[in-house]
């Protein structure tokens, strides 16, 4: 038998942790391509969803977040999924945006803020 301790590490590109059972209440893995309303499923690909179900199997994590960059200012509601198919938890996945139309440095305080509301 192959031993992949080591090989495969599934490392997503933030964690949020409980400070008292350092336990991951958020996985936020972040895209830099745009969604597009026009494509199926606005463009979210099929293994960008597999990826965040690997990371919530391996962290135990319920909640995980996709983060898309948003150019324009028109905001639209993303779906949110929920997927019980884990045996002993229930997974939330969500499709976020952060506006990135604004002046840097000058207006960074205005995605922090935006980036607080989903957490």
């Amino acid at each position: 038998m192959l031993a992949f301790t080591n090989v495969f590490k599934l490392i997503p590109d933030n964690i949020i942790f409980n400070k008292t059972t350092k336990k991951a209440v958020k996985i936020i893995d972040t895209k830099w391509k745009v969604l597009n309303e026009s494509k199926r499923n606005s463009g979210i690909s099929q293994s960008d969803i597999y990826q965040m179900y690997a990371y919530a199997r391996e962290f135990a994590c319920e909640e995980i977040i996709l983060l898309y960059p948003q150019i324009s200012n028109d905001y639209k509601p993303l779906p949110v999924y929920f997927n019980e198919t884990f045996s002993n938890h229930k997974i939330k996945l969500s499709i976020r945006t952060v506006n990135l139309n604004v002046s840097l440095p000058e207006e960074l305080s205005l995605i922090i803020d935006e980036l607080k509301t989903y957490f």
